[in-house]
């Protein structure tokens, strides 16, 4: 062993470790956040993988062009921004071969109190996970407060609820 030249070993201190541990924190908790968006129950609705990228899930929202003779759904959207109403336009929920709600249309006025009564069957709780945004709607459209159900669930989510 002449010639070689031993080398002392110097440990790391109690801060790298401390940051390690933090970052591979942070590094699951950010998947957990994300598979958590991505992947959802049943009953829940999954985002696409991409929907991070999106200015609306982050509260960004950009002001609509002028609307065009005839768009409905434009119009309902201004008119429900602007009275703070909830306007429901032609929602339909099908489960496999199962209708659920069929072209449910209605405007909920603001400061008011609305009962939704109907016998057993007949999509009253579809209509309110459609509108909290525990799932999607199959076809139509409901604004809630200017926000659609279908581009700004996320923000809808934050103070929409549901308790079966």
């Amino acid at each position: 062993m002449v010639g070689r030249e031993v080398q002392e070993y110097h440990p790391k201190n109690a801060g790298f470790f401390l940051g390690m541990i933090l970052g591979i924190s942070l590094g699951y908790i950010t998947l957990a956040w994300y598979l958590s968006q991505v992947f959802t129950s049943d009953d829940g609705a999954a985002l696409p993988f991409y929907f991070f990228l999106a200015p609306s899930y982050w509260g960004i929202r950009f002001e609509d062009q002028a609307i065009e003779e005839g768009d409905t759904l434009a119009i309902l959207q201004r008119l429900s921004g602007q009275e703070g109403s909830i306007r429901i336009h032609k929602v339909s929920k099908a489960y496999d071969r199962l209708q659920a709600l069929r072209e449910v249309s209605m405007t909920l006025a603001s400061n008011q109190l609305f009962c939704l009564l109907g016998s057993n069957g007949s999509g009253k709780s579809t209509l309110m996970k459609v509108l909290a945004g525990h799932t999607d709607p199959t076809n139509g459209e409901a604004f809630l407060f200017g926000r659609s159900i279908r581009q700004d669930a996320p923000l809808l989510r934050d103070f929409m609820g549901s308790c079966p």
